[in-house]
């Protein structure tokens, strides 16, 4: 889900049934116009489902009038190829989070960035319990450790605001093996889109918390956390990209702040010399007899 957050589960399934080893999936002419890569000779193709939308006219009602409306509807799926990345050749891939993650630097924009999805305010404390932190539904607000580690907070960040997104009814934040589910599973595939592996957490705590879960349980769940995840990766990578045209802007403005005071400083210095007489431009008095 991580690689393929847009894409239906199922179709998920179906990519890795095809190919274990896959990374990345695009149809031929994606490739082609859109990447500046092309198939390579005899590359086995990976069959997906793709829905047929057809556009219907409704009936509904709008400011009180019953209107006829045009919407989209699913009428059925075909299959259509993809191809991995690796069955292509051509042009580098463009990378649009390698300079925004990663590095300790970005921790404070990529938390900001996660911070935004949500209108529940985030705050650090010492919680005697030991959890790593709490979505509190009824009181609207996010609670995390303090002193965790950078890699650690991120993914507890992520794992309480799918909560304050998915959980905000009582009665669904009731199941609790329900939404412990769907907010690590969630936390994974988002931290892992954006090169955070938290496997060695998350793994061990899915396990606990899925422990008697059937394949339809399962199944239910898997449609709500591509669901999630796929918006969550959406709305904080356009957070990221704000910020980081924020931060542009900013070093250009401290730029130019830099560069008058560096003017000034030469200009204060370039006065002060002309005013400062010389020695020998100095009027000798005659003196008196």
């Amino acid at each position: 889900m991580s690689k393929f957050h847009d894409y239906s589960w199922r179709n998920t399934l179906l990519i890795f049934l095809q190919k274990p080893d896959v990374s990345q999936v695009a149809g031929f002419q994606t490739w082609k116009k859109s990447f500046g890569r092309h198939v390579v000779k005899g590359a086995k193709a990976i069959r997906i489902l793709a829905p047929i939308v057809k556009n219907e006219e409704v009936e509904k009602l709008i400011q009180g009038k019953k209107q006829r409306v045009k919407e989209k509807h699913i009428v059925a799926f075909h299959p259509v190829n993809v191809f991995d990345f690796s069955q292509t050749e051509g042009k580098e891939l463009p990378t649009l989070t390698k300079d925004l993650i990663g590095d300790v630097d970005k921790y404070s924009r990529l938390f900001e960035a996660i911070a935004a999805t949500t209108d529940f305010p985030i705050n650090f404390d010492a919680i005697d319990s030991g959890v790593k932190g709490y979505c509190d539904i009824k009181q609207r607000k996010i609670v995390l450790q303090s002193g965790m580690s950078e890699r650690q907070t991120i993914k507890t960040l992520v794992h309480e605001v799918t909560h304050s997104l998915m959980h905000s009814d009582p009665a669904v934040l009731a199941d609790r093996q329900n939404a412990e589910i769907e907010a690590e599973s969630t936390a994974f595939v988002v931290c892992a889109h954006f090169g955070l592996d938290t496997s060695d957490y998350s793994f061990g705590y899915l396990t606990s918390w899925s422990q008697g879960k059937d394949f339809e349980q399962m199944t239910r769940s898997f449609a709500k956390i591509q669901k999630q995840s796929d918006q969550l990766i959406q709305s904080v990578t356009t957070h990221l990209e704000e910020l980081s045209k924020e931060f542009s802007q900013e070093k250009e403005v401290s730029k130019k702040i830099e560069m008058a005071q560096a003017h000034s400083k030469v200009h204060n210095q370039m006065v002060k010399k002309t005013r400062t007489p010389s020695k020998q431009a100095e009027i000798k008095q005659p003196k008196e007899k």
